[in-house]
């Protein structure tokens, strides 16, 4: 599916969509400095992957709010978005959310994490300079391991 979005989600999941699985699709927004998010993914229960999409020009690639362990965003690729991975967690909860390789390019931070021991895995991230590849400094206890970033795209 290919989806074009100028200031709201051009797929949204909310509390009432356990168990889903978002694949394959493209989404374009109106540029980075734009309201838009390309998937924007709610509480609610169950799990919910996100795998094999390319957003594009948001200023959200991926927004993820308080959703219940079982969060994975795997094997994406994002670029210009103002945000590419962005992570809330509202609750004191371990999150355990999988974001494992992915390729970001062009947003700062490229990866935001704000979850209870969360894994950020084999991700390829690179900003412009200055910018801040994986930013996990309101994450409590994650995981970082095997990710590339850079400063030079």
């Amino acid at each position: 599916m290919s989806v074009a979005s100028d200031h709201y989600p051009g797929i949204a999941i909310g509390v009432y969509a356990p168990n889903t699985t978002v694949t394959g699709n493209s989404m374009s927004g109106a540029g980075p400095q734009a309201a838009g998010t390309g998937i924007f993914v709610g509480a609610g229960p169950g799990t919910v992957l996100l795998k094999d999409n390319v957003v594009t020009n948001n200023a959200y690639g991926m927004f993820t709010q308080s959703p219940s362990a079982g969060l994975q965003i795997v094997s994406n690729t994002l670029s210009g978005n103002g945000v590419g991975i962005y992570f809330f967690a509202n609750g004191s909860g371990a999150t355990n959310v999988l974001i494992s390789q992915n390729t970001v390019s062009n947003g700062t931070p490229g990866i935001e994490d704000q979850g209870i021991n969360d894994t950020i895995s084999y991700n390829v991230v690179c900003v412009a300079a200055g910018g801040t590849p994986i930013d996990t400094s309101l994450a409590t206890n994650p995981t970082l391991l095997g990710n590339v970033t850079s400063t030079r795209c």
